[in-house]
């Protein structure tokens, strides 16, 4: 599904004039999609909030030329916390929809520096299942894919156009991202 352009006869989200320029914040990085700068309220000092440049609310709806420039962001937002502020590590964190902890409606990627016993707690604590519900997941998912077992045995990746890869029509049994973006707000 393509980005959607919310600004008209909507009002802007603060993330999204954030994103081009339209309030003063602290740029470390953008490209043709997204502007990543510094969080006025970190988890950890140098936390970075990238955003995409068009008004996006979750991640599905992003191109796959966005997807593209937002690996490249990460990528140079995670350098530039290892090397810059000498962070031992960084988290990656996208929240979509309401109950995952999505705040805004505009899509928002944290880039979170990491220190040894930094108490930021995203760490979530594993969970054990039963083969029955661990299979009906597995089928759920490749389902929702339109993915055979044979196909998620075999990397298709290589033998594929980008064309070819991008996502099928919605039809009657997908999901309505709608409902998905709104409950948030």
């Amino acid at each position: 599904m393509p980005p959607q352009d919310h600004g008209q006869g909507q009002q802007q989200s603060i993330f999204y004039r954030l994103a081009n320029g339209d309030i003063p914040s602290k740029t470390v990085f953008q490209n043709k999609s997204f502007r990543a700068i510094l969080d006025k309220q970190p988890a950890a000092p140098g936390h970075i909030l990238i955003i995409p440049k068009e008004q996006v609310q979750i991640t599905p709806q992003f191109t796959p030329e966005m997807n593209a420039d937002l690996a490249e962001a990460i990528k140079q937002s995670s350098h530039a916390l290892l090397k810059g502020l000498d962070a031992t590590g960084t988290s990656v964190f996208i929240a979509n929809g309401g109950v995952a902890g999505q705040n805004a409606p505009q899509s928002l990627i944290h880039v979170i520096p990491r220190e040894e016993h930094d108490s930021i707690g995203l760490k979530p604590q594993p969970q054990r299942i039963d083969d029955e519900a661990f299979d009906e997941a597995a089928n759920r998912l490749k389902a929702a894919l339109g993915v055979s077992d044979d196909e998620a045995r075999h990397d298709t990746s290589q033998e594929t156009t980008p064309e070819e890869s991008e996502h099928k029509p919605r039809d009657e049994n997908d999901v309505d991202l709608d409902s998905v973006q709104d409950k948030f707000l």
